[in-house]
């Protein structure tokens, strides 16, 4: 509401940063999901091996996109 308001760039971009990250962030968090989970189940026994889980696929994958996502999208002034 404050945007609505008082429109300036700032506000903006905090909307953007809000929107994202209920509606844009659990979208990909998903699909990042179903892409460990297939990628895991073709090749499990190197995973297996290797020790690595199903979990810490999704939890690395997720991590590297919401890092490059913030560092293209910048920090978000409140």
């Amino acid at each position: 509401m404050n945007w609505l308001a008082d429109p300036s760039f700032g506000k903006f971009m905090t909307v953007i940063g809000d929107f994202s990250m209920f509606y844009l962030i659990p979208f990909v968090s998903g699909f990042l999901r179903v892409e460990a989970r297939r990628q895991y189940t073709i090749d499990k026994q190197t995973y297996d091996l290797a020790e690595i889980t199903e979990m810490q696929i999704y939890t690395e994958s997720l991590g590297m996109f919401k890092s490059k996502f913030w560092q293209i999208f910048g920090k978000i002034p409140r």
